[in-house]
């Protein structure tokens, strides 16, 4: 029976070529996934290479990393040494502690402002000493030149005084009366300076006349001295005496006078011209009427018929002396004030200068101490600083 074992076998290629077909197809499906499995397999192999390089390379890493932490350590220990070097060498330099070098620092800072503060208050003060001394001898040489020119004008209204005192004491007429207070003409007549002179030397003796009031007995016996007088009962008749007025130039208008003396002066006066000069009174002489005469300021009188010279060295002007004394006394008490006030200036400056000298001295004084506590802290904070110094290349020698 073959026929049996054919069918088997042609079941069993049919069975075989059926799995080769299946097999073709699981082939032609293997062939057409293996460039995936190609992909993959490079893929997987490049990922491995990366693997393998990081491993490397973490593994050349860690060998770095572990020398240089060995080196670390050697360092460290190193340090160790060095730093216990240090704290050795440090005690045996005994330096200061930071804060007290700071502290000294600070305070040699602060003196040194102060210091340089008290510098410039002593040189203001200087300079307000050298100006107080520059006023307080000005006020002194101020003060002695109005004190001399006072002294000088001083000497010269008493000199004057005295020679007009012995003037009207010499042979004194008066002192035998009951009026040898009464007022004399001379001390009581004024003109300006130009004519004093003239008024002078044409008035005379009557600058002697005494203002004397009623009733006036004359004295028994009878002094034997000159004397003039006017009085209101001898001028009475004069008063109301009906008289023309003076021309514009003549001497009465010159003149003011107390009014005793009044009616006794326009009486003297009358007629008295003033001329400029001599040529003027010569040239004009013919203008002159009845009584009239011509007066120069040099005391040449000029009338109708006559030329009178007033020589220069003839008797002393009693009115320019007493114009003189009044402007003297005048003057001093114009410059009592001045000199007052100048002495008091004096005072004042010498006052202000003792104390400013006062106050330089303390300030001398204040700044000596300064500068020594200065000085004491400024030489601390330098030694305490060289030696932080020293510690400190010392340290860098160590390092």
């Amino acid at each position: 029976n073959i026929t049996p074992q054919l069918d088997a076998l042609d079941n069993q290629i049919e069975a075989q070529q059926t799995e080769l077909a299946e097999r073709a197809l699981q082939v032609a499906e293997c062939e057409s996934a293996l460039p995936e499995w190609e992909e993959a397999q490079h893929t997987a192999n490049l990922a491995y290479q990366n693997q393998q390089d990081e491993f490397n390379r973490l593994k050349r890493e860690l060998a770095l990393k572990q020398q240089q932490l060995n080196h670390a350590g050697q360092q460290q220990q190193n340090s160790a040494v060095r730093s216990q070097r240090l704290q050795q060498e440090q005690a045996a330099l005994n330096l200061p502690p930071q804060h007290e070098v700071d502290t000294a620092t600070e305070a040699a800072a602060l003196l040194q402002s102060q210091n340089e503060h008290f510098e410039e208050q002593l040189n203001q003060s200087e300079d307000t000493l050298v100006l107080l001394q520059s006023e307080q001898q000005q006020a002194q040489e101020q003060y002695q030149q109005l004190y001399a020119r006072h002294l000088t004008i001083q000497a010269q209204q008493q000199a004057l005084a005295q020679l007009l005192a012995q003037q009207q004491n010499e042979g004194d007429f008066w002192a035998h009366t009951n009026v040898a207070d009464a007022p004399a003409l001379w001390q009581h007549i004024h003109t300006e300076p130009t004519w004093q002179h003239a008024l002078g030397a044409y008035l005379a003796e009557k600058l002697h006349t005494r203002a004397v009031p009623e009733p006036f007995s004359l004295p028994q016996p009878l002094p034997a001295y000159a004397a003039v007088w006017t009085s209101p009962k001898l001028a009475d008749h004069l008063k109301n005496k009906s008289t023309s007025t003076p021309p514009e130039n003549a001497l009465i208008h010159k003149i003011q006078a107390h009014a005793d003396f009044q009616v006794a002066l326009s009486h003297w006066l009358d007629g008295v011209l003033c001329a400029p000069d001599l040529d003027h009174a010569l040239v004009c002489r013919h203008q002159l009427q009845g009584r009239q005469v011509w007066i120069t300021p040099e005391g040449h009188i000029v009338d109708a018929v006559s030329v009178s010279l007033y020589a220069a060295a003839n008797a002393d002007n009693l009115i320019a002396q007493q114009a003189r004394h009044d402007e003297l006394q005048a003057e001093l008490a114009t410059l009592q004030p001045a000199l007052a006030a100048a002495a008091q200036q004096v005072e004042h400056s010498k006052a202000a200068l003792t104390q400013q000298e006062q106050h330089q001295r303390a300030l001398q004084q204040q700044q000596r101490q300064h500068q020594q506590q200065y000085q004491h802290a400024h030489n601390l904070a330098t030694e305490l600083l060289a030696r932080t110094n020293q510690g400190q290349l010392r340290r860098e020698h160590i390092e």
